[in-house]
């Protein structure tokens, strides 16, 4: 007798069915056990297929499974299997059917089970050890996805936000149930790492976005080692990273759109000019009146490559002396004074590959010179005979030149040497009111998650300011900063008598 095998898509649909019709997940240690399975509606027979894929000389298997048939019970299999299921049991199976169209309200099931994107947390091969010991010193259980899904013992942990299940397996098993199994778990509180070297494409567009572990745990161990293993250069991420931190920029970064669109494009043609050690740094000017945001660019990609590492920024409005390029990267040996410039000594605090100049039209001709150097072959030496290599980094130039200014002043070699050169102009008014809105989210959040502030509601608050006649950002975020503590002082609870 052969019978009909009906299909589920997803683990959604597979534990719709077990909640509201009796169903055994069965497997091999099912089938040699005396099972009454005349109580139930189906039998879930993914396992079982897959165990006889690789035991194809266990025909007992087939024969086991026939006489459970005979009880009435229903077959059903993930629908990526069953095509194995009919070529290999033919004697058993001779048509599939989608289980949906027996129950109906699977249809429905999508929009009633919305699947909710998590962060997907990565760790590097050395650093795996370091963090399963950190967490067990913590009685935080880690699991492995695979022991998750198949010993069904993370049950009882689904709910515990401690909880951490290492999904490393998703990306190296070509297994659809894993991957289904990953997104009934993800509607939980639990936390998913991976290890970032098995990290594929194709499974990581199931997460709002991707960070190293010591962005989640504060307490690792030896943390440096995590944070030395980071990327910390534009080139060192891979291109999931890199789409991540330009999406970062491109929400950030109000306005200047086609500026944006010419920088992701060129930023990501130099990642591919460096990995083939024909580009050394990327250069950007940007020159525009003050307080357009021309410093936020730099300041955007230093955080989210590391957001613990601050960013290296010279002034150089401090650098219009002949003696200028001393202060940046030190005197030479037998002078008296500092032994170290300030250029030096921010690169050894900060290892983020990002470097902020400043009002650069400002700077001496040295220190031009310099950079002329520097821009060619991605490294220096410091007076004291020190080589910092800046293979990879991001230079970016602000100044407050106009464009004619720029082509007049800067010499011939230095503009040469420029990778993207761009005017940012005043924000629309529109995009004034998206600065507003982005910057006061930043400190709401911030006042939220102060516990002096408990008190406070900024749903009321309303920002009075004519935004029409003002194109300095600064002068518009210093604004909102003190309605917000006016708000805020003017709201706080009376002290009763």
């Amino acid at each position: 007798m052969v019978y009909t095998i009906y299909t589920y898509k997803n683990k959604k649909e597979f534990e719709y069915i077990r909640k509201n019709y009796p169903t055994i997940a069965c497997n091999i240690n099912h089938l040699n056990q005396m099972f009454n399975y005349s109580t139930y509606n189906y039998i879930d027979i993914t396992e079982i297929i897959q165990y006889f894929f690789y035991n194809p000389q266990n025909k007992i298997i087939l024969h086991n499974l026939e006489e459970d048939l005979e009880y009435g019970v229903k077959a059903i299999i993930h629908e990526n299997l069953v095509n194995i299921a009919l070529n290999m049991c033919y004697t058993l199976f001779n048509e599939e059917i989608k289980i949906s169209d027996e129950i109906p309200e699977l249809k429905n099931l999508e929009e009633n089970m919305p699947f909710k994107k998590k962060i997907l947390y990565y760790y590097n091969d050395e650093e795996y050890f370091l963090l399963w010991n950190s967490l067990n010193k913590k009685n935080i259980p880690l699991f492995d996805i695979r022991t998750a899904y198949y010993m069904e013992i993370v049950d009882n942990y689904l709910f515990d936000s401690n909880t951490v299940i290492n999904i490393t397996a998703c990306f190296t098993n070509n297994n659809p149930l894993l991957i289904d199994y990953l997104i009934k778990i993800s509607q939980y509180p639990i936390t998913l790492i991976c290890n970032h070297e098995k990290c594929k494409d194709e499974i990581l567009h199931h997460f709002k976005e991707i960070k190293h572990i010591s962005k989640k745990y504060d307490f690792i161990e030896d943390k440096k080692i995590f944070l030395n293993n980071m990327p910390l250069k534009i080139t060192d991420l891979n291109e999931i990273e890199f789409k991540n931190i330009m999406k970062k920029i491109n929400e950030q970064l109000i306005g200047h759109e086609r500026f944006k669109m010419e920088f992701f494009t060129r930023l990501s043609h130099f990642r591919e000019l460096n990995n083939l050690n024909l580009k050394k740094i990327f250069s950007v000017f940007i020159f525009g009146s003050s307080g357009v945001g021309k410093t936020e660019l730099a300041r955007i990609l230093n955080k989210n490559l590391n957001e613990n590492m601050k960013l290296i920024k010279i002034n150089f409005g401090n650098y219009t002396s002949e003696n200028s390029l001393n202060n940046l990267i030190g005197s030479p040996r037998g002078y008296i004074g500092s032994e170290e410039g300030e250029l030096s000594i921010k690169l050894n605090k900060s290892h983020n590959g990002v470097i902020l100049c400043d009002e650069f039209e400002k700077a001496d001709a040295k220190i031009i010179n310099f950079f002329l150097e520097l821009l060619e072959e991605g490294k220096f030496t410091d007076s004291q005979s020190r080589e910092y290599d800046l293979n990879g980094y991001v230079i970016i130039f602000t100044s407050n030149l106009d464009k004619n200014s720029y082509l007049n002043n800067m010499p011939n070699e230095f503009k040469s040497r420029i990778e993207l050169l761009t005017h940012f102009n005043h924000l629309t008014d529109f995009e004034k009111k998206e600065f507003v809105s982005l910057e006061f989210t930043k400190i709401k959040q911030k006042i939220e998650s102060n516990e002096k502030y408990s008190s406070v509601n900024l749903n009321e608050f309303n920002f009075q300011y004519d935004l029409n006649n003002k194109n300095n950002l600064r002068e518009i975020k210093r604004e909102l900063h003190n309605q917000i503590i006016k708000f805020i002082n003017d709201n706080k609870p009376k002290n009763v008598l």
